[in-house]
């Protein structure tokens, strides 16, 4: 099974093809989803998902990398992150949009992690005492009768 979630879709937003996991995020199957509009599936993104198809279609050029937020079948807020690449036909125009999505909630949530370890971090080593120096993640005095140790 591929890890992605991939739509292929017309220029009127018609889905013309998809994998389960992408028909998942609908709560549909994959044959009752082909063949149905994005605006059907998705109606509180459609308008920024046409408007990035259009542009697709206009320049022929790709949108990588767009981090999104989404609900899906069960109700469950995901973080994706998507990629939107062109479909050339024969004569060299854009005849559809291939978009691949990854799930990056997991790493969005060790992300969001290690941003509240470092303001914590930082807190604690503001609020310590001048005298006081950090090792690892023991705080070790100093004091008059033991200088700080120099490396060799």
């Amino acid at each position: 099974m591929v890890p992605a979630m991939v739509w292929l879709k017309d220029r009127d937003g018609r889905i013309l093809q998809l994998n389960h996991r992408a028909a998942s995020m609908s709560g549909l199957s994959v044959e009752e989803a082909r063949g149905r509009l994005v605006s059907e599936l998705f109606p509180e993104e459609a308008a920024m998902y046409a408007a990035e198809d259009r542009e697709i279609f206009a320049t022929g050029k790709p949108l990588p990398s767009i981090v999104e937020q989404a609900v899906d079948a069960d109700g469950r807020v995901l973080w994706l992150q998507s990629d939107k690449v062109p479909c050339f036909g024969a004569d060299g125009s854009v005849i559809a949009v291939m978009v691949m999505k990854h799930d990056i909630s997991e790493r969005r949530a060790a992300q969001e992690s290690l941003r509240v370890l470092n303001e914590d971090w930082k807190r604690a080593c503001a609020s310590a005492p001048p005298n006081w120096r950090w090792r690892g993640t023991k705080p070790k005095r100093r004091t008059a009768r033991s200088p700080p140790s120099r490396p060799p």
